[in-house]
């Protein structure tokens, strides 16, 4: 362990962006360790975790996943793993990603605020938009997962997408007029779209929606995601 947080996830944006930038923001570049892991390999450590958690319960015992990269009793990703900070001195492992991206965002970062009505409402759109990817419907079957899908963007997913449009500041940003987790989570959300990660629900879409495609672009100009961009391509 490197003595640094240690942040693991897949090569790209995806559920893990809001940590990334936070962290970024927090500890600059060399404060944190941005460990990525790819499908083919997170296959294969599952397997390898399944099959010690399985063992454990049959022998009534705690789990222990040395040597396998996912070391959370969950087993999932994004992971966050900070020295030192467990029971004894041990390293704490911890998953959850709206959990990780505000531990992260209070390690220095300018993304918290003490207005606690600012934070109510940075919360409820940070649930709004987590709830969109929560919720997205998936089957084993594509031609069923497409039906699904094609009925979730013009449902459900359409309500939640107006409902945060609704409740964006008019500089653009979620709320108020700085950057804060809330537009990092809804980020990820058009972030999937727009880069095809959201099957069956085309890049297009997201243009039906004035205020996150000017979102888009005060993203795109926003210092701290220039910094962040400049540095990381994920």
């Amino acid at each position: 362990m490197s003595g640094k947080p240690v942040l693991l996830y897949f090569p790209f944006p995806g559920r893990a962006n809001p940590a990334r930038v936070a962290l970024f923001n927090s500890l600059g570049q060399d404060g944190w360790v941005d460990d990525t892991i790819d499908f083919p390999t997170f296959t294969a450590e599952k397997a390898k975790w399944q099959a010690e958690n399985d063992k454990a319960v049959a022998e009534g015992r705690k789990a222990d996943y040395t040597g396998c990269k996912l070391q959370s009793d969950m087993g999932y990703v994004p992971q966050l793993t900070i020295p030192g900070a467990g029971p004894n001195g041990s390293d704490l492992v911890v998953t959850q990603g709206v959990a990780i991206a505000k531990w992260c965002a209070k390690q220095g970062s300018k993304l918290t605020t003490t207005d606690p009505i600012k934070d109510l409402l940075i919360d409820e759109h940070i649930e709004l938009s987590s709830e969109i990817l929560n919720k997205c419907p998936h089957d084993k079957d594509e031609a069923v997962k497409k039906s699904l899908r094609e009925a979730y963007a013009a449902g459900p997913m359409k309500k939640g997408m107006r409902g945060i449009c609704y409740k964006m500041d008019k500089s653009g940003y979620c709320v108020g007029d700085s950057l804060t987790l809330a537009d990092l989570f809804l980020q990820s959300v058009y972030h999937m779209v727009r880069s095809g990660m959201f099957d069956y629900v085309p890049s297009e879409y997201i243009d039906s929606f004035p205020e996150i495609v000017k979102h888009e672009e005060v993203m795109k100009n926003d210092p701290i995601m220039k910094a962040y961009n400049e540095k990381y391509k994920w």
